[in-house]
């Protein structure tokens, strides 16, 4: 996506600023076919080279999209020129398009270049092997059990009064993630392994909550579509209590048209739990979704549709299935702080009747929020960030009929 803030940058720059000297004995761009005299390749060839110096100038300028419309212009006559190649390369890795960037240097003629030069197009061409990320939090939440707060419910003609567990309180929390990414194979299919762990401390809230995670995924380039199948497992805790087992699968197609890049995906998750005893835990989850990014001059825009039907396996009384509709809008033009702002709409629909309350459970769940990235600090490949969220649940089971307010600091990890 064009809006995402990449790890590369300063090294795409510092590419940029040493390639000068070190490709100055190169020849120009090869010339461009056409003329019917002799002297007509010639004047084209000089063209190309102005118009190579005008790419480099508005590089420098910052106005990245006009310097990635000129270099497009040199490749369309001269696709063997290294130096267009490479330094376009370094502006798209600038704007975060790692994979086109990636795909001008994977065949590079590296002959004759400085080996700091080779070790940096190497790097360009494809992330470091094994990276790691770091995600630590700090949280403020309103209502940590996500419920009324009211003492009392009304349910099936009587009064339910509800303990502080099961009411919506004030807490606040912390957490951290970390974990690690190790590529396993470079050809086509690029594999990678994830692994990681995940704490997440209640201050006021029922439960404290860990988990560790790990998934290998897979990428495959089918002419101008990507395809990403993955497996993922997880296991969660409660207060370090074994809680659920988690193994699942899915399947990503992302397809890049112009500005605007699509990607339709399907997931699979099977969660257990055999030793807790009622087993409600234990569900199939179905999903389908997709994701549409593009941005238009300053602003960076994604929306996403989603369908989910979750089946539980030993309570037929809570499968359900819920549809989940956001958008997200980014703006990438203010100088320090990248501001995301963003809302969702879910409607959730439980298909069969409880068996004590003896009604239809029907959730329409709003959501707004607003992300602030800050853009030049960096932290072991993450960047700060604040981020509120603010949720309407409006049920008509009462006990799922509440607001709530959450504040989240944080790092974001970028080396994913």
């Amino acid at each position: 996506m064009i809006f995402r803030i990449p790890q590369m940058a300063p090294l795409a720059i510092a590419l940029i600023v040493a390639l000068g000297p070190a490709l100055a004995q190169e020849a120009p761009p090869p010339e461009a076919p056409g003329g019917s005299e002799p002297s007509d390749p010639v004047r084209i060839q000089i063209d190309l080279s102005l118009i190579l110096a005008e790419a480099r100038e508005a590089a420098q300028a910052g106005n990245l999209d006009r310097a990635v419309e000129l270099y497009r212009v040199i490749l369309r006559f001269a696709p063997g020129s290294r130096v267009a190649r490479i330094e376009l390369s370094a502006i798209l890795t600038m704007q975060g398009d790692r994979q086109r960037a990636a795909a001008l240097l994977r065949d590079i003629e590296t002959d004759g270049l400085a080996p700091e030069i080779i070790d940096l197009i190497d790097r360009l061409a494809g992330p470091d092997r094994l990276t790691f990320f770091l995600a630590p939090e700090v949280f403020l939440d309103s209502n940590v059990a996500g419920q009324t707060s009211e003492r009392s419910v009304p349910l099936g003609g009587g009064t339910i009064v509800l303990n502080d567990d099961a009411r919506g309180s004030h807490g606040y929390g912390y957490g951290v993630t970390v974990g690690a990414n190790y590529r396993l194979t470079d050809a086509d299919p690029r594999t990678t392994l994830t692994g990681g762990f995940s704490i997440r401390d209640f201050e006021g809230g029922p439960d404290d909550q860990q988990s560790a995670f790990a998934s290998v995924s897979m990428h495959y380039e089918v002419g101008d579509v990507a395809l990403t199948p993955s497996l993922s497992t997880a296991y969660r805790y409660d207060d370090w209590r074994p809680r659920e087992a988690e193994f699942g699968g899915g399947l990503a197609a992302t397809v890049t048209l112009g500005p605007v890049r699509n990607t339709l995906g399907g997931r699979y998750r099977h969660l257990d739990d055999a030793r807790d005893g009622s087993s409600i835990l234990d569900r199939e989850i179905y999903e389908v979704y997709d994701a549409v990014s593009f941005g238009v001059d300053q602003f960076g825009f994604r929306l996403e549709q989603s369908y989910t039907l979750e089946d539980w396996r030993r309570r037929e009384d809570l499968d359900n299935w819920a549809t989940k509709s956001s958008i997200d809008v980014t703006f990438v033009g203010l100088p320090w702080l990248i501001p995301t702002i963003g809302g969702s709409f879910i409607y959730r629909d439980f298909e069969n009747p409880a068996d004590v309350f003896g009604m239809l459970r029907e959730d329409r769940v709003y959501e707004g929020r607003i992300e602030l990235l800050l853009r030049d600090l960096t932290l072991f490949g993450t960047q700060p960030f604040i981020r509120y969220e603010h949720t309407e649940s409006d049920s008509n089971h009462p006990l799922f009929d509440f607001d709530r307010d959450e504040i989240f600091i944080g790092l974001r990890a970028i080396t994913w």
